[in-house]
């Protein structure tokens, strides 16, 4: 019987097979989806992974590979149809094995949480970027075989867009690009009078870039990052607002308008950044 071959293998603390002990484990933390399970192994190795997997595809039995449940959309848990799968959770395989600060690389067990991988990087004065709302509780192998960023998406992703910007800021063909937004806006087209069309550029690109870098400390100076992105909210919120200061941007030939209206998505990316990194100050 497949059961007791698993227990053999597993332990008794490895495997679970009432329905109270299994019933986390087949049902989604939100309670929107569940689904039958034979049973639940918990391997505490990859010996016993693999000796599991072997087991159930000789008895032709599913394997549903789980780590902290915690999906939204279901994916983690039975789907209630076809043969009930054995739940292969890898909550006991938690160990960090080795972290190299010299090449930036940390080992762990796939069921490492993602939280504690943050802290093992902190011990070494290194910093593992992503970063969920469930942190405390998503394993790290669930994180890299759905490809998570999390938040670390949302600030990392305005950090590189402020820095291109910012760095194209300095070039003589943006000084001029952005010369017709600039100069009609109440609030910017004093700034050719005493900086020039190169300079006054310049001074933009200077508040980008300060602005990412700020948003960037976001592991070591929460408070300074929160700043940045204020800032960034601000840059954000400005360029919004030469839709309503330039002749013509919105006109349906002038292609400026739309590409205008991708900063309300970058706003809302600051504002959430800001909110984040305040938190956490």
């Amino acid at each position: 019987m497949l059961v007791e071959k698993l227990r053999a293998v597993l332990g008794e603390n490895g495997l679970l097979t009432s329905a109270p002990d299994t019933a986390a484990f087949t049902e989604d933390w939100r309670s929107r989806y569940r689904g039958p399970a034979a049973c639940v192994a918990l391997p505490a190795d990859t010996a016993q992974v693999a000796a599991t997997v072997k087991l159930c595809a000789q008895a032709g039995v599913p394997v549903l590979a789980q780590g902290g449940n915690t999906s939204l959309c279901g994916g983690a848990v039975p789907a209630g149809a076809g043969a009930a799968p054995v739940i292969v959770n890898l909550r006991r395989m938690r160990r960090v094995r080795a972290v190299d600060p010299v090449n930036n690389a940390i080992c762990v067990d796939a069921g490492c949480v993602l939280a504690d991988v943050q802290r093992a990087a902190i011990e070494c004065n290194r910093f593992y970027p992503v970063s969920l709302g469930a942190e405390g509780s998503c394993q790290v192998g669930g994180t890299i075989a759905t490809n998570a960023g999390g938040t670390g998406v949302l600030r990392y992703g305005v950090v590189a867009l402020l820095l291109l910007w910012g760095g194209m800021k300095f070039t003589d063909m943006e000084a001029q690009a952005i010369r017709p937004l600039v100069e009609h806006h109440p609030l910017l087209s004093w700034m050719y009078l005493p900086f020039g069309v190169r300079g006054t550029s310049a001074v933009i690109g200077v508040v980008e870039v300060a602005a990412a870098v700020l948003i960037a400390m976001r592991h070591w100076r929460p408070r300074a990052s929160m700043i940045g992105s204020l800032i960034a909210a601000g840059t954000f919120a400005i360029t919004l607002s030469f839709l309503a200061t330039t002749p013509g941007v919105l006109a349906p030939d002038n292609p400026i308008g739309g590409f205008l209206m991708k900063d309300l998505i970058l706003l809302g990316a600051a504002l959430f950044t800001a909110g984040e990194a305040r938190n956490a100050s």
